[in-house]
């Protein structure tokens, strides 16, 4: 059954006027649910690990930073409430003076490198550990 409406899907691709839109379109819709993780944050003054752990519980995503800049320990005041986890990241990302990189299914904190504009930049996945 499935199979048999794959083989429509593309039969119908291929006989569209444009198939390169058509392509693009499935492939960025994908691409765009991929990303739309969304996660709900009520925390008043928790420490960073509860924070991180509550994103891990919600989106399956482990995250992990270098404690040379970040205490685990450190509390945070934060509410989002089915916010996209994009948001959320770069919520903390300001608050810390951070920058992060998904990698798999790893968020990667590091100390923003204030040398350029290059958010995702640094070498600072050396030394990194679990965040809980």
């Amino acid at each position: 059954m499935f199979f048999a409406k794959l083989k429509n899907f593309v039969t119908a691709v291929i006989h569209s006027r444009y198939p390169a839109a058509v392509i693009l379109a499935v492939t960025l819709q994908f691409s765009a649910y991929a990303q739309s993780e969304n996660v709900t944050i009520n925390a008043e003054n928790r420490p960073v690990s509860w924070i991180l752990s509550r994103i891990s519980e919600q989106t399956g995503y482990e995250a992990v930073f270098s404690d040379s800049f970040l205490d685990s320990s450190q509390k945070v005041t934060m509410t989002f409430e089915e916010a996209p986890l994009d948001t959320v990241l770069q919520y903390l990302c300001m608050e810390w003076n951070a920058s992060y990189k998904i990698v798999n299914k790893t968020i990667v904190f590091s100390k923003e490198d204030t040398r350029s504009d290059d958010r995702g930049g640094g070498s600072g996945k050396r030394g990194f550990r679990n965040g809980d």
